[in-house]
């Protein structure tokens, strides 16, 4: 395991196309449930929460990412099937829960805000970096395993993502407006 981290760290082209061919699944959800367990960390480290708590929350996390990387991966592998670019949905999610080990990252942000007294805009502003680095890191491996431009797989992730990101986007403009509705009803 150590020397697969390793590789994955020096961002091997063969070791990346391998874990789409081989789909490695198990690296994936290693990386899965170290980003679920560094998530519920980073969110109840300044209110705090009991050890049973704390593992409900990781396990809803993990089950959480799992179903967003099984979706993801299932829509940008469509795209990138019709650019005829050869690969495989599940070394593709493996990939993605590959790029969840960058959440480890988290830790290190709320113990040091914490440590320097930092607000809730600083730690946002650490939850958004942290977020920016993962999106990168997951377009550097999908670009080298599947051995296409960084671009391409910007554009495919990002046409991916639009659609669900303009329904949720819908969906909360909908409740503000049911909201806003209900509370000028009852006046």
């Amino acid at each position: 395991m150590g020397e697969n981290i390793l590789k994955l760290l020096n961002m091997q082209t063969d070791f990346l196309a391998g874990a789409v061919r081989d789909r490695r699944l198990g690296l994936g959800m290693a990386g899965y449930g170290t980003g679920a367990f560094a998530f519920t960390f980073f969110i109840n480290f300044s209110s705090g929460c009991g050890v049973f708590s704390f593992i409900m929350q990781t396990l809803m996390y993990f089950i959480l990412f799992v179903f967003a990387g099984l979706l993801f991966a299932a829509v940008t592998q469509m795209f990138l099937d019709l650019t005829s670019k050869t690969g495989n949905a599940p070394g593709l999610f493996a990939l993605v829960g590959i790029s969840e080990f960058t959440k480890i990252l988290l830790i290190a942000g709320v113990l040091i805000s914490a440590a320097a007294g930092a607000n809730t805009v600083v730690t946002a502003m650490i939850f958004t970096v942290v977020f920016i680095c993962q999106i990168i890191f997951m377009i550097n491996l999908v670009a080298r395993a599947y051995n296409m431009p960084a671009g391409a797989v910007f554009f495919s992730m990002t046409l991916t993502i639009m659609p669900a990101l303009f329904a949720a986007v819908l969906l909360i403009c909908a409740g503000i407006a049911a909201l806003v509705a209900l509370i000028f009803g009852l006046m």
